[in-house]
């Protein structure tokens, strides 16, 4: 159970298969209602897997055939990595979450990885976007749309030499980051293929490296950076990741609203110094409690061009009007926290202060924000 504005309440209930049946064939899937907007939402997985598995499907290595079909709330502007939307504890946000859209979408990815710390995901989906009452489709001629379709391929390619892992029967959290993570991705629709309404050309590159610094601790250090080649709307551009939520969300900004920034080019740096104590074991009266110092910096740099511009592009989508979008000028959105990490061995509390764009309406300028850590 979970809730959020537009469904409310949400229910879900879901399960798998395991080697159990077949140690090749598996299937996965969960229906959900929201008992305020009155939709049954869904996701059914069939996976083929070209090697035996002792349990479940996502045991590394992966190789395998994926075929999905779902029906489900998109949250445009907030895609968590190391949680799902069903997470009881992202059900407490400090706004409403209104940035959202209904998606339909069928998907066939094929997934390899080798033990060299090399993947390769390529897939091709084909997807309905349908329009809410909060964001409605609407060109510059003032046209509504209900919905607009899109066939896209896609191809993602990771090294991680080295990588650990704790394997979950969905996600992976990483447990040592010492080794580089480099990933590449593009997605690519051409015009008018399969009702394609409009092309998208995008590409994405993210590095990930954790520095030691001998007895003051270590820095987990995050870079990324996009760039859009073809004229879309606001929905296919590049979205920061924005955490409504009281919870710490890696590689999402804590004080940005949704779609508060939309952006064709993008550059983002996520950076987390943690002290393991440096200073607190040197003070006589914290020494015996064990609490870490910790202290994280976030900034996004972009630019938004004409061409992809609903207000010099009237053939585009435009942005809702109940939303503030900012365009960039330049300066860079940054934030900053500083916090005690190893509260009774798994908690960790920061306070975050907003350094820039402080006058966005509806948008915080500080907050407090806590997590479970557990350190490997």
């Amino acid at each position: 159970m979970s809730y959020n504005t537009a469904e409310g309440v949400r229910l879900r209930t879901g399960g798998m298969t395991t080697a159990n049946l077949s140690k090749r064939w598996f299937g996965r899937g969960y229906v959900a209602y929201g008992l305020r907007d009155h939709k049954w939402k869904y996701k059914a997985e069939l996976e083929y897997s070209f090697i035996d598995k002792e349990y479940h499907s996502r045991e590394f290595p992966v190789k395998s055939l994926r075929f999905t079909q779902s029906y489900e709330l998109d949250q445009l502007g907030q895609k968590y990595l190391f949680t799902n939307q069903d997470n009881l504890f992202l059900s407490f946000k400090r706004m409403e979450d209104t940035r959202v859209t209904y998606r339909r979408l069928t998907a066939l990815d094929y997934t390899l990885e080798l033990r060299n710390g090399f993947s390769l995901v390529a897939g091709f989906a084909y997807e309905r976007q349908e329009a809410t009452k909060w964001i409605p489709f609407i060109d510059g001629a003032g046209k509504h749309y209900g919905h607009y379709n899109e066939a896209a391929f896609n191809i993602k390619l990771r090294y991680a030499p080295g990588e650990k892992f704790y394997q979950g029967r969905t996600n992976r959290y990483p447990i040592n980051l010492d080794a580089p993570v480099i990933e590449l991705t593009h997605t690519y629709a051409p015009r008018g293929f399969m009702g394609s309404m409009f092309p998208i050309n995008r590409t994405e590159l993210r590095l990930q490296k954790r520095i030691w610094l001998s007895a003051f601790g270590y820095i987990d250090a995050v870079a990324k950076g996009g760039h859009v080649w073809e004229a879309a709307p606001y929905l296919n551009l590049l979205l920061p990741n924005a955490n409504l939520s009281y919870t710490i969300q890696p590689e999402s900004f804590a004080l940005m609203n949704p779609l508060e920034f939309i952006n064709d080019t993008y550059g983002l740096i996520d950076i987390t110094y943690w002290a393991n104590g440096a200073l607190f074991t040197r003070l006589p009266l914290l020494k015996k409690s064990k609490l870490r110092e910790v202290v994280s910096f976030k900034s996004l740099w972009g630019h938004l061009s004409k061409k992809n511009d609903p207000t010099y592009n009237p053939e585009l989508f435009r942005f809702p009007e109940d939303i503030t979008v900012t365009r960039m000028s330049g300066r860079p959105y940054m934030e900053i926290s500083a916090g005690l990490d190893n509260i009774f061995s798994v908690l960790r509390v920061d306070y975050v202060w907003r350094l820039s764009y402080r006058n966005t309406p509806g948008a915080p300028n500080s907050g407090l924000r806590i997590a479970m850590h557990f350190t490997f």
